[in-house]
This record gives C-alpha cells, sequence and structure tokens, in this order.
C-alpha cells in the first residue's frame, strides 16, 4: 500500500502541475488574443488608450479620440462593446458608463490633477470617498477608472479635494 501510494502521489502532482501550466497559459493567450482585438478595434475608431484593465473575458479601458477632443469609457469584448464618450473641455470630466458586464465610472481631471488627493461623488443623496493619489507616492494620475456598484447616471456631484482637504474643483449635474 505504501508503494502504490508513494508512485500515485508524484504522478498527481506532476498532473496538476501540468494542468496549471496549460490552463495559465491558456488563460494567457485568451487574454493576448483579447487585447490584440482590442488594439485592432481601438485603431479603427482612432481612438488612444489611456488606461486599461483587463479582465477574465473582457477588459475597460478609458480612452481619448483623435479627431475630436473627446473622452471615453468602453467595456469591450470579443462579442460586445458598450462605450461612452464625453466632450473634453472641463475641470473635471465624469464619463459614466453601463456596460454589460458591470457599471463603471470614469473621471478626467483636466485642472490641478497633481494636487488632487481624494474625491467626493454624491449619488443619491449619498457621499462616497475615494483616495486617488497617495502622499507618498511621488507621482499622480489625471485619470480615475473603476467599476461601481451603482448607475453612475445617478451622480449628481463631484468635489476634489488636495492633500490638505481644501476643495480644488467641483461639478454638478
Amino acid at each position: 500500500m505504501k508503494k502504490e501510494l508513494f508512485l500515485i502521489i508524484p504522478v498527481l502532482i506532476v498532473s496538476f502541475a501540468t494542468t496549471a501550466i496549460v490552463l495559465g497559459y491558456e488563460n494567457k493567450s485568451d487574454k493576448d488574443e483579447l487585447l490584440q482585438h482590442y488594439e485592432g478595434y481601438m485603431n479603427k475608431q482612432h481612438t488612444e488608450s489611456i488606461e486599461i484593465h483587463p479582465e477574465e473575458d473582457y477588459l475597460y479601458s478609458m480612452y481619448q479620440t483623435q479627431d475630436d477632443n473627446k473622452i471615453g469609457v468602453l467595456e469591450y469584448s470579443l462579442n460586445n462593446t458598450s462605450s461612452n464618450e464625453i466632450a473634453n473641455n472641463e475641470d473635471i470630466v465624469l464619463i459614466p458608463l453601463n456596460g454589460e458586464q458591470n457599471n463603471y465610472m470614469g473621471i478626467k481631471f483636466n485642472k490641478s490633477a497633481s494636487d488632487i488627493k481624494h474625491i467626493e461623488i454624491t449619488v443619491n443623496n449619498e457621499v462616497q470617498e475615494y483616495i486617488i493619489n497617495q502622499e507618498e507616492d511621488n507621482s499622480y494620475t489625471d485619470t480615475f477608472l473603476i467599476p461601481v456598484d451603482f448607475d453612475p447616471n445617478n451622480i449628481s456631484k463631484i468635489v476634489t479635494f488636495d492633500k490638505k482637504s481644501n476643495q480644488v474643483t467641483s461639478l454638478d449635474r
């Protein structure tokens, strides 16, 4: 019995390891294929990606059009595409998107992006706070894109704050 167990355990370990490697490779190949199709789609649309977030079977991204200075949020899969574009001419641009997989809130900070530490979003009279730039980081971002569990079209106000909690900008909708 011990001999059989001694022989079976290495075979099981090798089988599990091989399966994990093959599945990991197939998953990576699927993501590579998705990204290749996405890049082709973006080139045809004359857009430039600002940030990309790949998931298992889809990705979501924020992009800028090359022709008419719009900012957009896109949910892309091989079977479906959802997007929304907004003119990029404000201090803050909010791009809401109700996708097939998730709802998304994209924000582009066009004024004082390096000063922004956190934002407050008012949705259905409820305020939610998001940290944007960490004080420890020497860099900053001028975009913010996340999946949300609410309808982003219900956002009524966005207020940005600096590191000292002073209001920088606001957007009322």
